[in-house]
């Protein structure tokens, strides 16, 4: 294995990187006339626009996970595809990983760990993550960010930032759904996950809160291997949740929520990100959370109210769910209540012909 040292690779300039996200968006729009004049008859949009994404690099792989979750935004098929860059991401050399290990520890993983897998244990968008052995015997997970993404991501954001906020003054659907607002959140969201020893306070935090826990497990960090681009974590083994877990599914769907309720109304705070590839299932039948890149967070008068609509949602409680809906900021508090009154109510009253199961709180 070759472990001398490699630059970050080039990033371009942001003249050359505007020319090549305006060409392949451009591509993609003729693509999209042919396919609506039946010119084109494969890939499904949903495909071609999640290849799209994917071509043009981490932060748009990033922005893809995020519309991911907007259903309210996207058609089924565009969900589906956009749901696959969450964890289809091609690795980097692991030369550059090498590099990074030893620019933030000092030392070549030879001299860190009695062995470490040239061959990475999952990519993702921002970093990717090798399985290693310390001296102690202790089996590790090293995650390392993508060299160069820090300058990447914040010259893509800009980029974009720019063209949608253009693309806004000529269509009324981006301005209807704030797209600028979305691309900012994103922004946001990328620039927290590109300092590890911020996932690691994380990542610490949640493991101390579900030590005691018999369903779920949360690795803790390895906290003398502890940089801004590396982070080495204890490696949890198993599977995951989404692969042949059907006879326990029904338990395991309950742990996790009760888990979820449990990081709403008691801690405060919640994994952002809980797609498949960051749930595992141990052979226990543990579930195994991992990835705290995003955390979000419910201060204690959001949990109050958050608590109150829901309990309101359940008990068909008019009066009580408008009054959520303003602490929750839902809706201001100049809105006229009584217009509000018939829509809450014309909802309770469709919801209560409903089973449970097709209720949804969204």
């Amino acid at each position: 294995m070759d472990t001398r040292a490699h630059k970050p690779p080039r990033t371009g300039s942001t003249i050359g990187r505007a020319i090549e996200i305006v060409l392949r968006v451009a591509a993609y729009v003729f693509w999209m006339l042919r396919w609506r004049l039946s010119l084109a008859q494969s890939p499904t949009p949903g495909r071609r626009f999640a290849m799209l994404l994917e071509n043009l690099g981490t932060s748009f792989v990033k922005l893809g996970q995020h519309l991911s979750l907007r259903s309210d935004l996207f058609l089924p098929d565009y969900l589906v595809e956009l749901q696959k860059l969450q964890d289809r991401v091609q690795p980097f050399p692991v030369e550059e990983a090498i590099a990074s290990i030893e620019q933030a520890f000092g030392k070549p993983p030879s001299q860190l760990f009695i062995r470490f897998d040239a061959v990475p244990l999952a990519a993702a968008s921002v970093a990717q993550v090798h399985s290693a052995r310390t001296f102690s015997g202790r089996e590790v997970v090293v995650k390392v960010l993508r060299p160069g993404v820090a300058i990447q991501v914040d010259r893509d954001m800009r980029i974009l930032m720019v063209v949608v906020r253009f693309l806004t003054q000529f269509s009324a659907t981006l301005a209807r759904y704030r797209a600028e607002a979305v691309v900012r959140e994103v922004w946001m969201t990328l620039k927290r996950e590109l300092d590890l020893r911020e996932e690691a306070r994380n990542v610490h935090r949640f493991a101390r809160e579900f030590r005691s826990s018999p369903f779920i497990d949360v690795p803790d960090v390895v906290e003398e291997m502890l940089s801004e681009t590396v982070m080495v974590q204890t490696r949890l083994h198993g599977k995951r949740i989404d692969e042949d877990v059907s006879r326990h599914g029904p338990q395991l769907a309950q742990n996790l929520i009760d888990a979820y309720v449990h990081m709403f109304f008691v801690v405060g705070a919640f994994h952002g990100d809980p797609h498949p590839g960051n749930i595992l299932v141990s052979d226990d039948n543990r579930l195994g959370m991992h990835d705290f890149g995003v955390v979000g967070s419910l201060d204690r008068p959001t949990r109050h109210a958050l608590a109150a609509f829901m309990l309101a949602f359940t008990e068909q409680d008019t009066e009580w769910v408008l009054d959520s809906w303003f602490e929750l900021g839902m809706l201001a508090r100049s809105a006229d209540r009584d217009r509000m009154r018939a829509v809450v109510s014309a909802l309770m009253s469709d919801y209560s012909r409903r089973p449970i199961s097709e209720w949804s709180v969204g």
